[in-house]
């Protein structure tokens, strides 16, 4: 026969049929001398699964149906009578069974599957299909199989398998419970340079993982992820890795190099503008030297460089001028000048008396002291009033007055009402909002 495998659709088991009883099977031989359970060989395939079979496979399809109960001989109750519809297919080249079985029939008891009947009819296919020896089957796609009624440990890993929670294997007494495909836990990651069980090439670390295989008693083997053609080698891993630090080094030496060219010629404009620095106000304590020892004769503004506001009424401003001194020459210097715009107390005839600002012989110096001074916004204060307090005022006179200065003549807007009395303007208003008033607390 052809053992090329071929994709085949395993038929499910029929509504009226009973799912743990039934089952599907690639027969590969017959044990005459094994009891009834172990007397077919062969791998069973899960029904309505899709499996991976050799073309010319017999397909064994057994499907057992309760009929009714009868007592047992020496009582302990009763047990179910079944009987069993069995086909054996012949898988095709294209994959597909056969439009009608090799074999079929009817028992009306179950047991006779396993009968002399069945036998011949087995003995009979088996030398016209010879099958292959040890065929691999694999499920490509997993069917609903026969779950488990009760909790027991896995053939596969050993670890105990919920009620409904895995598949059961084989018939009888010999029926055993697995994982669904899948379910199994590996038991150990898989190490970088453990060669692939398929194409034998040591896999590279994150590219492999464990692969249980169910054939025999079952392994778990190295096989890499997705295609083996897709993967690294270990070997070309290290050299990808190793270029990749090469490269990492190479990029660093180049950032380092380029961190300490800018931080030289940081260095070296630092240097320059001390220099220069140093230069400058070497030449204005001479100009300063110059206007101290000698009689300015005439003053120039050659521009306002900064102006702000200091307060409502302030201002403050760096203006840059040129002196011409008594021996001819010019000194140019830079004055910072607070001056009012109205209003204020600090300003009197005699032009502002005020401590703020000076002249400077460098721009620097002028603008750091312009920059010390900042917008501060006085607080409004309204005036105290503090009118009379008439005699008619006191406890117990019935006249209308401010709960707050106390006076009878409210302003010519007219009385306020405030939250706690009677308001003649609008600061006796303010003052008596969420309180009292200052008369009210005295007198009343």
């Amino acid at each position: 026969m052809s053992s090329a495998p071929v994709v085949v659709q395993v038929p499910r088991v029929p509504q009226d049929a009973d799912v743990y009883r039934s089952w599907r099977q690639i027969l590969t031989g017959l044990d005459e001398g094994a009891p009834e359970a172990r007397l077919l060989l062969g791998p069973e395939v899960g029904h309505g699964a899709t499996v991976e079979v050799p073309a010319g496979a017999l397909l064994l399809v057994v499907d057992e149906r309760v009929t009714g109960y009868a007592d047992r001989y020496h009582g302990g109750g009763s047990y179910p009578v079944l009987d069993a519809d069995v086909a054996l297919h012949l898988v095709r080249e294209d994959g597909a069974l056969g439009p009608r079985p090799l074999w079929s029939r009817r028992f009306a008891a179950a047991k006779s599957v396993f009968g002399s009947a069945a036998r011949t009819q087995y003995r009979k296919h088996l030398a016209a299909h010879p099958p292959v020896s040890e065929p691999v089957v694999r499920e490509t796609v997993a069917g609903p199989g026969r779950p488990n009624l009760k909790p027991e440990a896995c053939i596969w890993c050993g670890v105990q398998v919920g009620a409904r929670g895995g598949l059961l294997v084989g018939r009888g007494e010999a029926a055993r419970v697995e994982h669904r495909p899948g379910g199994c836990r590996a038991p150990r990651p898989s190490e970088a340079g453990e060669p692939c069980a398929l194409c034998r090439v040591p896999a590279a670390p994150g590219t492999a993982h464990l692969v249980q295989v169910r054939e025999g008693e079952g392994r778990w083997e190295v096989r890499h992820v997705g295609k083996c053609q897709d993967q690294p080698s270990l070997g070309a891993w290290q050299e990808q890795q190793e270029a990749s630090r090469r490269g990492q080094e190479v990029q660093r030496a180049a950032a380092a190099e380029k961190a300490a060219a800018a931080e030289a010629r940081r260095a070296k404009a630092a240097q320059k503008r001390a220099a220069q620095e140093v230069l400058e106000k070497t030449a204005a304590r001479e100009v300063e030297e110059r206007v101290r020892d000698q009689e300015v004769v005439a003053t120039e503004d050659v521009g306002e460089l900064f102006d702000k506001g200091l307060t409502p009424w302030e201002r403050m401003r760096l203006v840059e001028r040129r002196l011409t001194l008594e021996d001819g020459t010019t000194a140019t210097v830079w004055d910072v000048e607070a001056y009012s715009t109205g209003g204020g107390d600090r300003w009197g005839e005699d032009g502002y008396e005020d401590d703020r600002g000076g002249r400077f012989f460098r721009l620097p110096d002028a603008r750091f002291e312009y920059q010390q001074h900042s917008w501060s916004q006085e607080r409004y204060v309204p005036a105290r009033r503090t009118g009379p307090v008439m005699a008619d005022s006191c406890p117990g006179v019935e006249v209308k007055h401010c709960a707050n200065c106390g006076i009878q003549a409210p302003e010519p807007g007219g009385w306020m009402i405030a939250s706690l009395g009677l308001a003649c303007g609008v600061d006796c208003y303010d003052a008596m909002s969420g309180a009292e008033g200052a008369h009210a607390l005295r007198f009343h």
